[in-house]
């Protein structure tokens, strides 16, 4: 019964949701210092029209890990190399 609760509960999050969520964990793997990220999410959501959650997510996991280099400071550029090199790593046309 949990888990269908659970799994109820993800659903309902919205892509938003996934990237405030993934956000403040990139902060916390950069060592990056925190900011105001409404903007950023309002922009990187524009600019990827149509990006999944999971993708999302996953694109902000594996930069935050330090896949696609070192980052020295969290902007908009690095979120958006993340998902640019997430997408070119799995073929994903853009």
């Amino acid at each position: 019964m949990k888990e269908l609760a659970q799994l109820q509960k993800e659903s309902e999050k919205t892509v938003t949701d996934v990237f405030r969520e993934s956000m403040l964990l990139a902060f916390e793997r950069t060592g990056s210092e925190l900011f105001d990220i409404e903007n950023l999410i309002t922009d990187v959501l524009q600019e990827f029209k149509g990006i999944k959650q999971d993708e999302l997510k996953e694109s902000l996991r594996r930069g935050s890990l330090g896949h696609y280099g070192v980052t020295y400071k969290l902007t908009i550029q690095v979120v958006c190399y993340w998902i640019i090199s997430y997408r070119e790593s799995k073929k994903i046309l853009f």
